[in-house]
């Protein structure tokens, strides 16, 4: 179970990291800009999840897409942002 904690902690990361990028977003009022991180956020976490559940990763399937979905979303939120 502890590598298992350890990686779910490790998620805080893209988290704190994500938090500047937003905050230019929501400074500018973009808030179609906020929106489409958000959606896509969530699309890529729902399609990782469902997949790799499937596919038969147990637990894994609920961190491994948490840590691609928050890469995908700060990546977003970088272009975004400007």
């Amino acid at each position: 179970m502890k590598p298992r904690r350890e990686s779910i902690a490790g998620g805080i990361f893209f988290i704190l990291v994500n938090a500047v990028p937003l905050a230019l977003i929501q400074r500018s009022l973009n808030y179609r800009g906020q929106a489409f991180v958000t959606i896509v956020t969530s699309i890529v976490n729902l399609g990782f999840t469902l997949s790799l559940a499937i596919a038969g990763y147990g637990v894994w399937a609920l961190i491994i897409p948490a840590f691609a979905a928050n890469a995908i979303g700060l990546i977003i939120a970088i272009f975004i942002s400007g």
